[in-house]
């Protein structure tokens, strides 16, 4: 692993982070991660950093050790957030990966982020030449399909305010650290509705507390 931007202090930490971010989608023996770790690269994210930039090939994919990303879509100049990465969570432009194409969205941090980045050709190799990174890399697309599936489950056909509350349940850490406008976006609900909604929340819940 590559600390170039990592103190002393962190490596340790950083190893114990990526082999749990690995685990608790599907377990691999150490020697596999210890080829992993070898070829990953640490590095420090601004807030409002695009890590992979919507209309471009990336050549990555990341692991978030540490921060809060969002997933963004820019389409005739109307922004959405369709999706929040968290501390734990793997990402990357499946278009780049599967088919050196541009990648359809934007990964940009919300806050202040450390990331392990891995080169996808990299990542590829080890695809092929690696039984349990290749079952790792089924049980993580697996997870992305199941997240897709809960969230409309989660929100469909909800009203704003019933949005609002099933995000808040669900989702507390977002909620906490994620400007009030990605949040709307992200519940397709428009800010000064939710605006209104997030203040008869709140005094909702402190009349009940």
């Amino acid at each position: 692993m590559h600390h170039a931007s990592a103190s002393k202090s962190d490596a340790g930490r950083i190893i114990m982070d990526i082999r749990k971010i690995f685990n608790n989608i599907h377990p691999i023996s150490d020697e596999a991660l210890s080829l992993i770790e070898t070829s990953m690269t640490f590095k420090n994210v601004k807030k409002g950093e695009a890590v992979i930039r919507q209309g471009e090939t990336t050549g990555i994919i990341l692991f978030i050790i540490d921060g809060i990303f969002r997933i963004a879509l820019n389409s005739d100049g109307k922004e959405c957030t369709l999706a929040f990465g968290k501390a734990g969570d793997p990402f990357t432009s499946v278009s780049s990966l599967r088919c050196d194409e541009p990648s359809y969205y934007s990964f940009e941090a919300i806050t202040d982020a450390k990331i392990l980045t891995l080169p996808i050709t990299k990542f590829r190799e080890f695809i092929n030449t690696c039984t349990e990174i290749a079952q790792w890399f089924i049980a993580f697309l697996l997870k992305q399909i199941h997240v897709l599936e809960r969230r409309a489950a989660l929100y469909s056909g909800y009203n704003a305010a019933k949005k609002y509350e099933v995000f808040v349940y669900n989702r507390p850490e977002i909620m906490r650290n994620v400007p009030a406008k990605y949040i709307a976006q992200y519940l397709d609900i428009a800010p000064e509705t939710l605006c209104r909604i997030q203040a008869a929340y709140f005094k909702k819940k402190k009349a009940s507390s």
